[in-house]
């Protein structure tokens, strides 16, 4: 009984990880186009332009990229039927390697974001009437970041205690 509620578990935490994975790189599609104003309008401030050629783009570049890793990974993960059961050494060590790779790249992404937030309420962004200043890219950034990282330790979490459930099972059956 508890196995099955584990394997569910697992199942669900698998799509919710997929879930969070295509989220992030929909974010990646969006984050620069709200902050392109800031090239539209502001584009003979140097130091706004600077900002938006040489810190934004190459931040919405890297995370486009990552992103597509992280789907690709999650679609490995459901090759290996991790939906369905639990998992044998090569899915455990495959879903360990891609949980802490999204967590790493989470913590990363949230605190560049913070930073990113942070140089952009420096700019007097006030000249043009045509854009109007937020940070809701910044702080929709984080908040899915943050989720998307607290997913992939809870999807390794329940892998490595279906895996030992496994083990142990399986130890029982031969001693039997």
């Amino acid at each position: 009984m508890m196995k099955k509620i584990l394997i569910k578990l697992q199942k669900y935490m698998t799509f919710i990880y997929l879930f969070f994975a295509v989220s992030v790189f929909v974010y990646s599609l969006g984050f620069i186009t709200k902050l392109h104003g800031l090239y539209l309008y502001y584009n003979r401030y140097k130091d706004i332009l600077n900002y938006y050629r040489e810190v934004l783009q190459p931040f919405n570049n890297e995370i486009f990229d990552r992103a597509i890793i992280f789907i690709l990974l999650s679609l490995a993960l459901l090759i290996l039927e991790i939906n369905k059961k639990a998992m044998g050494i090569l899915g455990l060590v495959l879903s360990i390697v891609t949980t802490v790779y999204s967590y790493i790249y989470s913590f990363k992404y949230i605190k560049l974001l913070k930073d990113l937030k942070d140089q952009y309420l420096l700019f007097d962004l006030t000249k043009s009437k045509k854009y109007t200043s937020s940070t809701i890219t910044f702080d929709i950034g984080h908040s899915l970041y943050f989720t998307f990282a607290i997913v992939s330790i809870l999807l390794s979490i329940i892998v490595i205690i279906n895996f030992l459930v496994k083990i142990k099972n399986r130890g029982a059956k031969e001693n039997e």
